[in-house]
């Protein structure tokens, strides 16, 4: 089966950084939001057993091959038969560092953030995207901690995790992250921050670039410790 094409969302490349009050966000009671890995933004398509991993261009990734313990995983989510499903993520594998060393903090694992794609294009507003993806995930259950000490929903011998989408508290979640040790290094290098998301957002013209994505929103750690857009 040919695999299905879809751009995942990403800022237009001329908005400016600048500060930004998560309260404000939060106060306002019509965003989401949930944790941005330092990873490669990634696009998963599935259909029965197939399954492929593309980067933000579209392109297959030159350093990373999936190994087969991924495909068992993938097999592990609630699909349809003959289905197919495409996934907005991102490629934990080349970027973030280990605090105590230069090797990789966690590789060979996806972080699903939305589905895009289910049979249809889907154009159901955000919370019912969610919803469905937490189904497809099995509705796994929040645990305090994995082994890296970060929050995340999947269990941890899963190489797929869902990303937590918080309703309320931006500030705490995002500051919880914000933490260096006496060197000055980040202890929690492979988050990056916050993707803030309006509710009731949804795909319509998605799969052609650029794409509308003025119902997101990223907030990035800084050395600063500000909030950045």
């Amino acid at each position: 089966m040919k695999p299905r094409f879809l751009y995942p969302q990403h800022p237009k490349s001329g908005i400016l950084i600048a500060p930004l009050q998560l309260d404000d966000y939060e106060s306002q009671g019509h965003w989401l939001a949930q944790l941005k890995f330092q990873g490669s933004n990634s696009v998963l398509w599935v259909y029965n057993d197939e399954f492929m991993l593309w980067n933000r261009s579209g392109e297959p990734f030159t350093t990373y091959r999936a190994k087969e313990s991924m495909k068992k995983c993938i097999q592990q989510l609630k699909l349809e038969r003959n289905t197919e499903y495409v996934f907005n993520g991102e490629l934990l594998h080349t970027k973030a560092k280990s605090k105590t060393s230069n090797k990789q903090a966690v590789t060979d694992t996806i972080v699903l953030f939305d589905i895009l794609y289910a049979g249809k294009h889907l154009n159901e507003p955000l919370e019912q995207r969610l919803a469905l993806l937490n189904l497809i995930c099995n509705d796994p259950k929040t645990h305090d901690k994995d082994k890296q000490g970060l929050v995340v929903a999947k269990q941890e011998e899963s190489q797929i995790w869902l990303a937590e989408t918080f309703p309320d508290d931006f500030s705490y979640h995002f500051w919880k992250f914000v933490d260096t040790d006496a060197s000055g290094n980040d202890r929690y290098p492979l988050i990056e921050g916050l993707m803030l998301k309006r509710k009731g957002s949804n795909l319509v013209g998605f799969g052609t670039k650029p794409v509308d994505v003025t119902w997101m929103t990223r907030c990035r750690k800084m050395k600063e410790k500000t909030y950045t857009l």
